[in-house]
């Protein structure tokens, strides 16, 4: 529905321990699934006047045709265009169209969920992860609480657009902060410091091609000062 409602590509990123991984999952209710094309003209009808593949909306998604539409003919251009699709790089132009497109980024960030906390809101340690580490992590986190360390995760599920507002509200609120991934750079933790200005100093990392165990976990909290 993202991609198509507006008009980009929707990547999902799938990491080593997941994709190597079996388990058995309920069926899919499909009756439930609502498709959302976005802004799709699918009659002639629909068009009206002169179609402008990238015309300037208020919320920089432009109505698409389907093929064969009559009078829906137009030009998918990768160079700066305008509106007709047709190649543009005048400076007013230009700004025009990189507007547009920035203010769709606005538009998908309000829509996408935000990170999901999991654990006590009043965390002494609160860990930042994404993908197959959240399993370990749970696991990891209820056996420190068991043992009265308040820890909590926020797990993400999308990365971009990155939602810089939303993450500086509450990455304040820990003054103990650790990033938990399988990888040697600390990916996410770059991630955030470029979008918040906010460096997560303390890392467990992993990269030896195995997934963490929550005794691994535990160890590297239990070192946090």
């Amino acid at each position: 529905n993202l991609a198509d409602k507006y008009q980009i590509p929707v990547i999902i990123m799938l990491d080593k321990y997941l994709s190597e991984s079996h388990f058995s999952y309920e069926k899919f209710d499909f009756k439930n699934i609502t498709v959302n094309r976005g802004k799709l003209l699918s009659k002639s009808k629909d068009i009206d006047g002169k179609y402008r593949r990238y015309f300037n909306t208020d919320d920089g998604i432009s109505p698409r045709v389907v093929t064969g539409i009559e009078g829906g003919i137009h030009i998918a251009n990768s160079d700066e265009h305008n509106e007709d699709g047709y190649s543009e790089e005048c400076a007013h132009n230009r700004k025009i169209m990189v507007d547009k497109r920035f203010r769709k980024i606005k538009k998908l960030i309000e829509e996408i969920p935000p990170p999901r906390i999991y654990g006590p809101i009043d965390a002494e340690i609160t860990i930042w992860s994404w993908g197959s580490c959240k399993g370990p992590i749970l696991e990891a986190m209820n056996i420190l609480n068991q043992k009265k360390k308040k820890v909590n995760l926020i797990h993400f599920t999308y990365l971009y657009p990155f939602n810089s507002e939303y993450i500086e509200g509450i990455i304040g609120e820990n003054n103990k902060n650790v990033v938990v991934e399988n990888n040697k750079t600390a990916q996410l933790a770059k991630i955030i410091m470029m979008n918040t200005g906010y460096r997560i100093k303390n890392k467990i990392l992993k990269y030896s091609g195995r997934q963490f165990l929550p005794e691994e976990i535990i160890s590297g909290i239990e070192k946090i000062e």
